[in-house]
């Protein structure tokens, strides 16, 4: 189709597609759910940093149909002696405090309560995961949402420091990120189809041969 009746078929398609019941428009949004406790890091944290606010809650993903989600995770850092390890939704392996600082790892992620988790084997294998985020023997984690609510911190602390000023929230740190796969709007599809179909019937018009009428 030539470039100026492919426009013309766009502009026809936008005035008819205003008229046309469109869909909403796609949403998806991450949120805490059953947060328990508003929390700051203390000033011992080696990991974060002093005064960083966060909850001890559970994340869940909500999508729109037809959407794909996918996320990324980057190991930050850990203060912990011995090997914590995290556990999150599409990794086909866990991630652990011997780990590069940096490591990052991206994957598809379905929506829904995010199963993440951490555990410390070196300590019975005190753990805590997001489905169930109560303490396990005082192990815990934190969540902390970036402005946008689509990234944010998972911080672990393992229990070790119960008893005294190392009870921060450092032990193992992943950064987190969510990326959305966009999914056309319907109005916009149907936009376009209705301009191309009505440049076709146009073009039918133009094409058809003159019929004389009867002497």
């Amino acid at each position: 189709m030539p470039p100026r009746q492919l426009a013309l078929g766009l502009v026809l398609g936008s005035v008819l597609g205003a008229a046309l019941p469109g869909s909403a428009r796609a949403e998806s949004f991450l949120e805490i759910v059953n947060g328990t406790a508003s929390r700051t890091t203390t000033g011992t944290n080696q990991v974060v940093g002093a005064g960083v606010g966060f909850i001890v809650g559970k994340l869940r993903l909500s999508l729109d149909a037809g959407q794909r989600a996918f996320i990324t995770y980057t190991f930050q850092g850990a203060e912990a002696t011995l090997r914590d390890q995290f556990f999150g939704p599409g990794l086909s392996s866990m991630i652990d405090t011997h780990a590069s600082v940096g490591t990052l790892i991206t994957t598809s992620l379905a929506p829904g309560l995010l199963d993440f988790a951490f555990q410390s084997p070196g300590i019975g294998g005190t753990g805590v995961g997001n489905a169930g985020n109560y303490a396990w023997n005082d192990a815990s984690f934190g969540v902390v949402l970036d402005s946008g609510r689509m990234s944010g911190k998972l911080l672990f602390e393992d229990g070790r420091g119960r008893l005294g000023p190392d009870y921060d929230y450092d032990d193992m740190v992943v950064n987190f990120k969510i990326g959305i796969a966009p999914v056309p709007e319907a109005s916009s599809i149907a936009m376009l189809l209705a301009g191309v179909g009505v440049l076709a019937w146009m073009r039918r018009r133009r094409r058809a041969p003159a019929i004389d009428a009867p002497a």
